[in-house]
């Protein structure tokens, strides 16, 4: 059963589900629970719980993450999407992840709930690591860690049949055109500041790349991260190599350019965007070319990339909507003024990024 409130949660139950980690003679005897978000997270519950067993071996973690969705007012058809995305979750962490070429949590366990539409997982705790606040964005290094990582799982997967995830939906033009349709009178009604005194006249041209260049990035096809952002990389704080990725849910088939398109202009200041993108972009590409079956110019992917800036960029004109209408806040101010200050955020460094002309 799926704890539905923290009451729910129990030594009883904590003991069932770790039970892989204990032997027949131990047991969880207590345990605290703290907010283990950090800020992460706009539709997920995170809990950090601290455990005391029965008997400790020095082994056992000290602690383990909880993750869940939250409880929120959504309708039918936004929860069944957000389920599924669970859900993907959940089996990319239970099933498949086998030869995955990146770090990331190691799942204790996992539990689904067809019927109630949830999930729940716990997974390691790896609070130990670092997040970069997205105000300040990554350095050099960091950036180049990150792109490499993403590169081998995109390598990893390049152009073969990955049967057990379906294609983005935002990567079909229809999904774009509704963005477009759906959240740009807000846009330019609420957020004139973020943009040049000419973005209003630019409606047109948005329509025309929504209309066809989705198509043309899944041309090439590969198994994405789907979420690839500053909020689900960590880094160790003692040793500059390592790096972790959470959050799975976005899992599926789609661009690999369209997702670095969509990660490095908002990860970086726009300074320092505009003075190493160049070479950042190099450095994925020799990455993910390191397999011989490649036959992918950086011409090729340059050209990619800029198409997938567009689209990535219309890609969040859909959320203004539901952005003003605070529907992911849950009622909770806090989180909404969190919200609204990550995604002008996003969109202001997206577009300066951005080659319309």
């Amino acid at each position: 059963m799926i704890p539905r409130t923290e009451e729910e949660i129990t030594t009883e139950w904590l003991s069932l589900a770790l039970q892989n980690l204990l032997n027949e003679h131990n047991r969880i005897t207590g345990f605290k629970i703290q907010d283990g978000s950090s800020g992460r997270g706009f539709t997920g519950q995170i809990l950090k719980i601290l455990l005391q067993y029965e008997k400790s071996d020095g082994e056992l973690p000290e602690s383990v993450i909880y993750k869940t969705q939250l409880r929120l007012d959504l309708s039918l058809e936004a929860t069944k999407r957000m389920f599924k995305a669970n859900l993907n979750e959940v089996r990319w962490y239970t099933e498949w992840s086998v030869g995955c070429p990146v770090a990331m949590p190691r799942c204790h366990y996992a539990e689904v709930d067809e019927n109630d539409h949830s999930t729940c997982m716990l997974l390691e705790d790896l609070s130990s690591m670092l997040a970069t606040p997205p105000e300040k964005g990554l350095d050099r290094h960091q950036a180049e860690l990150a792109l490499k990582n993403i590169a081998r799982i995109h390598g990893q997967y390049w152009e073969l049949e990955n049967d057990f995830v379906e294609v983005r939906e935002n990567l079909k033009s229809d999904f774009f055109l509704r963005n477009i349709d759906q959240g740009w009178n807000e846009l330019v009604t609420h957020f004139p500041h973020l943009f040049d005194e000419n973005f209003a006249e630019k409606k047109e041209t948005f329509i025309t790349c929504a209309q066809t260049y989705p198509a043309v990035l899944l041309d090439r096809r590969t198994l994405i991260h789907g979420d690839f952002k500053l909020d689900n990389v960590l880094f160790h704080p003692n040793d500059p190599d390592k790096m972790v990725l959470l959050d799975w849910q976005g899992i599926s088939q789609g661009s690999a350019a369209f997702e670095v398109a969509g990660f490095l202009p908002r990860s970086l200041t726009v300074d320092d965007y505009s003075k190493w993108n160049r070479e950042l972009l190099r450095t994925y590409h020799d990455e993910l070319c390191e397999q011989d079956r490649f036959d992918y110019s950086f011409t090729e992917f340059l050209q990619d990339y800029e198409i997938g800036l567009i689209v990535s960029f219309i890609g969040n004109i859909g959320f203004t909507q539901t952005l003003l209408n605070a529907e992911l806040s849950g009622g909770d101010p806090a989180r909404e003024n969190r919200m609204r200050a990550y995604f002008e955020l996003i969109f202001r460094r997206k577009y300066k990024a951005l080659k319309l002309d």
